[in-house]
């Protein structure tokens, strides 16, 4: 598959890592490929500034087939890239994966600060490499590329139902992970640069077909007018209100952190109201909770959080409380009064979470 613009030449595969009665596989389609029992078809449509790529799977064995990652623009190391430029020159605009990521903007070559930001960024999901030294970084639905004047976007418009990420490589030659969970794969990929995947972990069964999320690949002269277009067709495709002014946020995490307390909020609400500063929501973030699953306020909230809210409403802002209800710790009630909620895997063991440094 080759994506050819004026200024830019790409040239890049699709593949699918999936496991069928307990060996994994890597399979390649160019544009398609129907091995091992599993079928897959690559469609690649023009837009008016890029590409879109489709890849649709189809189990055409009489064995359940399980999909595991679906990498749908795979730009191998020793591929045709030409762009007037090395990768270790590229910027690139991560878009953070999860709550407490800010979008970040690297170049590949430089282990500067802002690199450095990024690998610390990673911790909650587990990415970060050993000493913080990234060999990859690692990007959600949305990714920008810059080389000089001109700016690639890979972007996953829908991502609805599954995971979706971008990897670019920031070793010369360092090649990327496998994917594959605790085993080797039959099929090794070689050294890549660039992979924009979606992993649904679904379990295909005999005839059943499936369609991975599609791939947008945009180019502009300008990255913003990129990132304006992507959040305008986001907010059509989930029918987003679209606010006049965005409101302002007091969160007690980014000074307290785990030690917020209730005098803590009282303290802030008292300046906030006596030096006018007009805030629309006071947010109590982590740390209210006696622990992650149990939901009730510790001993350093000794008032009811339904008091607490009352006191923001009554300084005149939107109170604002800060949970993750799909996180148990394993000391919270819910495991023995709810084990039928904890989510489990193919093997029956609990489902766990990385987050600040915590497995949970």
């Amino acid at each position: 598959m080759k994506l050819i613009w004026p200024e830019l030449t790409i040239e890049g595969t699709t593949r699918v890592v999936y496991e069928r009665e307990g060996k994994p596989y890597i399979g390649t389609a160019e544009p398609s490929f129907d091995e091992n029992g599993l079928r897959a078809e690559r469609t690649v449509t023009a837009l008016p500034d890029g590409y879109r790529v489709d890849v649709k799977l189809h189990n055409t064995g009489d064995a359940p087939v399980r999909v595991r990652r679906v990498a749908s623009l795979t730009v191998d190391r020793r591929a045709l890239i030409s762009w007037g430029s090395t990768w270790k020159e590229w910027d690139v605009l991560c878009q953070g994966r999860h709550k407490n990521d800010i979008p970040s903007v690297v170049t590949l070559g430089l282990r500067d600060d802002r690199m450095a930001d990024l690998a610390g960024g990673m911790n909650e999901t587990g990415d970060a490499a050993s000493g913080g030294e990234l060999r990859e970084v690692v990007s959600d639905t949305l990714t920008v590329i810059r080389c000089g004047e001109t700016s690639l976007m890979i972007a996953f418009p829908d991502a609805r139902e599954m995971f979706c990420e971008t990897r670019v490589s920031a070793e010369e030659e360092q090649p990327l992970a496998a994917y594959y969970p605790g085993g080797v794969l039959y099929g090794k990929p070689p050294c890549q640069a660039l992979e924009a995947a979606c992993t649904p972990e679904i379990l295909l069964l005999p005839g059943q077909e499936m369609a991975a999320e599609p791939v947008e690949c945009r180019l502009s002269s300008s990255a913003e007018r990129l990132i304006a277009a992507f959040a305008e067709d986001k907010g059509a495709r989930y029918g987003m209100a679209v606010r006049r002014r965005t409101p302002s946020v007091f969160c007690t995490w980014y000074y307290y952190g785990f030690t917020v307390t209730y005098d803590d909020v009282r303290e802030n609400l008292d300046e906030i109201r006596r030096r006018q500063i007009p805030y629309d929501v006071f947010q109590i973030d982590e740390g209210w909770e006696i622990t992650l699953g149990d939901w009730r306020p510790k001993y350093s909230f000794p008032k009811p959080m339904k008091e607490v809210a009352d006191e923001i409403r009554a300084a005149g802002m939107t109170p604002g409380l800060w949970t993750a209800p799909f996180i148990a710790h394993a000391k919270a009630p819910v495991w023995e009064e709810h084990p039928e909620w904890i989510l489990k895997d193919v093997s029956g063991k609990p489902c766990l979470f990385h987050m600040n440094d915590v497995v949970y």
